[in-house]
Formats: C-alpha cells, sequence, structure tokens
C-alpha cells in the first residue's frame, strides 16, 4: 500500500491536506516494469554476457577445428606430391671424397 499527501505551502492563503492511499477504488500500487514492459522484458546484462562468451567458445572451437582439417589436408596433399614427384631418391655416398690440398688460405 501507498498513501500520497498533498500540503500547501505555509505562507499559502488556501490550505490544502489531502490525502489518497492505493487500492482497487483509487490507483494501483507500484508494479514492476517486467509486468508492463513491451514486447519483451529485457534481460539483464549477466545473461547477455554469459551468451556472448557461449557464442564466442562455439565459434573458436569451430575455427579451431577448420584448421585442424585444413592442416591435415596440407599434410596429405604434400606427401602426395612428394612421392609422385618422379624425382630419384638421393644416394648417399659411402665413401667421402677427399680433396687435394692446395696450400692455399681461403679468406
Amino acid at each position: 500500500m501507498v498513501t500520497i499527501r498533498f500540503t500547501s505551502p505555509a505562507r499559502s492563503a488556501t490550505t490544502i491536506d489531502e490525502s489518497a492511499t492505493s487500492g482497487p477504488n483509487t490507483f494501483d500500487t507500484v508494479q514492476p516494469l517486467s509486468a508492463i514492459e513491451f514486447p519483451a522484458p529485457a534481460a539483464d546484462s549477466s545473461s547477455l554476457q554469459a551468451a556472448d562468451t557461449q557464442a564466442d567458445v562455439a565459434m573458436a572451437r569451430t575455427l579451431g577445428i577448420a584448421g585442424i582439417v585444413i592442416g591435415a589436408l596440407g599434410l596429405i596433399v604434400g606427401f602426395i606430391a612428394l612421392t609422385r614427384s618422379g624425382r630419384p631418391k638421393s644416394e648417399v655416398a659411402a665413401t667421402p671424397i677427399a680433396a687435394e690440398p692446395t696450400g692455399k688460405l681461403l679468406r
């Protein structure tokens, strides 16, 4: 219940002293904004922040999986390209080739 009181200033010529109490025949009490808000009650900031965080996590997970898949495909394509290139495999010499000393110093 709410009571509102109207009074006149002390120096006024007319004296006013009226009060009204909320009730079924006078006026309603204070209602929360969520009861009269249109089209829908506004969400609080913590739930909006939580929803944004969850969306960011989902996007990061998707991009991470896509990066792993693309990297694996790149490795597979690279391996196939190396095996089909037709280059002969390099052979390692059994003995190192010795160079004859020239007696000159390299600078």
